[in-house]
């Protein structure tokens, strides 16, 4: 009996936080609300660690991952308004989404990593995932970011080898150092994101949009590059060895990387596909920089009319080059303690 009544007070605890938590709070005093709101968000980081069993994680997951969705909407509705110049300003200026960006960048591993749930489509925008490592708890499941809204997100020295971004929202993302091997960016919106030294080699960018993306000694070796967009891209040192033109493909990274060994770059294709911005589509790329990347808008401004690879490196890569790669990708994914 003492089981179960413990049971009903934590049921009604967790049903009033998921009022407040929602803004289902009565009452004239806007900044009262917000107040009882943040509390109440706060308070549910228990039950999303399952501190008060696993029959409320589920719960607890879906309360954060609306109120992110609804809260990044209407940041990203406002600056997309000119109600604020960037995303930053936007969210600087909203006490609710900022504390809620806290939570998210503090339970990173209860909210994506720590569970079954589906996290598809989840928003986080300018959330701080620096140096977190996401990976799906099974051991080679792939972590599930298709159609994520990740604009501005900061994920410098993050581990997302194999994860699935397909479609995800990238613009202005910090990438800086991030391991990337053998992800999946079909079709990823990465305007203007930072990538400078991330290791991307064996990914799949195929219809990946890069326009304006500072690329600097970013590994790009094996990887498909199948109809990406690089106007304006920043080349310099990018690593391109045995980078090809692709395919829709399902090929995963020890594939590609094995098959692309001593293959040249396929660089004449990718000059090929490159098409030059005209006016308009320069004036929509930095209507969307602008709310993210300012530093990348004269990179669009000047974009060249062909492709030019003479700051990159070009050629192939070796069969020891692709075991090292290999070998280093296997010791990340096994020593994660989950």
């Amino acid at each position: 009996e003492l089981e179960n009544a413990r049971k009903d007070t934590n049921l009604k605890e967790f049903q009033q936080l998921q009022r407040w938590a929602t803004g289902n709070i009565d009452g004239n005093n806007e900044d009262n609300k917000v107040v009882l709101q943040i509390s109440a968000l706060h308070s549910l980081r228990a039950y999303l660690k399952g501190e008060y069993g696993e029959s409320f994680r589920r719960g607890a997951y879906e309360i954060f991952r609306a109120t992110l969705a609804t809260q990044h909407q209407k940041i990203l509705t406002q600056v997309r308004d000119n109600k604020f110049e960037t995303i930053a300003n936007a969210i600087d200026n909203c006490q609710l989404t900022k504390q809620l960006n806290v939570i998210a960048s503090e339970e990173w591993f209860n909210l994506l990593i720590n569970h079954n749930f589906p996290t598809k489509g989840i928003s986080l925008v300018k959330v701080d995932l620096s140096r977190t490592y996401l990976h799906h708890r099974t051991y080679g499941k792939t972590l599930d970011l298709r159609k994520a809204q990740l604009q501005d997100v900061y994920l410098r020295h993050a581990q997302l080898q194999e994860a699935n971004l397909q479609s995800a929202q990238l613009q202005g993302v910090n990438l800086i150092n991030a391991q990337l091997q053998g992800v999946s960016l079909m079709d990823a919106q990465l305007q203007g994101a930072d990538l400078r030294d991330a290791q991307l080699q064996g990914a799949n960018l195929w219809g990946a949009q890069l326009q304006g993306a500072n690329l600097q000694s970013t590994q790009l070796q094996g990887a498909n590059l199948g109809d990406t967009k690089l106007q304006g891209a920043n080349l310099g040192d990018t690593k391109l060895q045995g980078a090809y033109i692709g395919t829709y493909e399902w090929t995963n990274f020890e594939q590609r990387i094995k098959r692309q060994i001593n293959k040249e770059t396929d660089s004449q294709n990718l000059k090929e596909q490159y098409g030059a911005l005209d006016d308009e589509e320069k004036s929509m790329l930095i209507f969307e920089l602008k709310m993210v990347d300012k530093f990348a808008i004269p990179r669009i401004e000047s974009a060249s009319e062909t492709l030019d690879l003479s700051k990159a490196i070009t050629g192939k890569y070796s069969k020891k080059e692709a075991k090292k790669w290999l070998n280093t990708y296997k010791e990340v994914v096994k020593d994660d303690d989950f």
